[in-house]
């Protein structure tokens, strides 16, 4: 081995400690700071605007109204739009079954349905652009039993009905 190791210069002394020597001048900021000036309107804008343009876009990806009824697996299939929870799921679920299926039903018997089918789907966490199914015999389950319902307890649902905004 030889004796030519770098020397620290530590003083008047010059002691060498033998450790890295540190040259003076510009640091890593600097040139991070001229590179952002140089490309960020080239590079860096250009690549936001094109991941937000794809993020909407896939948001609203889906059906207009966010309904398809498929009756070869009798279900009838909801596409979550923003602001829905279960009750609203459970909603338009009912009023896609009664386009295809018309029943004279009373506003208090469309919202006893709607809580039977809203307890189907459970305390799940909806999210947009997720497909949620309702299965037919459920939906006429809960039409039978809306019409079973007595004459206090229809009232009851009426009640609950003026307050609920039905489509």
């Amino acid at each position: 081995m030889t004796d030519e190791q770098p020397k620290l210069l530590n003083g008047p002394d010059q002691e060498s400690f033998g450790g890295p020597v540190f040259e003076p001048g510009l640091g890593w900021g600097f040139y991070v700071k001229k590179w952002l000036k140089k490309y960020f309107l080239k590079i860096i804008v250009p690549i936001a605007i094109t991941v937000i343009t794809i993020g909407v876009f896939t948001a609203r990806k889906g059906t207009e109204n966010g309904i398809e009824t498929t009756t070869a697996n009798e279900t009838v299939k909801i596409t979550v739009l923003r602001g829905d929870g279960p009750a609203l799921a459970a909603r338009r679920a009912l009023a896609e079954y009664l386009k295809s299926s018309p029943e004279e039903l009373t506003a208090g018997q469309k919202i006893f349905i709607e809580e039977i089918l809203r307890g189907k789907i459970g305390g799940q966490k909806l999210v947009v652009g997720e497909e949620v199914s309702f299965n037919l015999n459920n939906i006429k389950e809960a039409i039978s039993q809306s019409k079973n319902l007595s004459s206090y307890q229809l009232q009851v649902w009426e009640g609950y009905a003026r307050k609920a905004k039905l489509e």
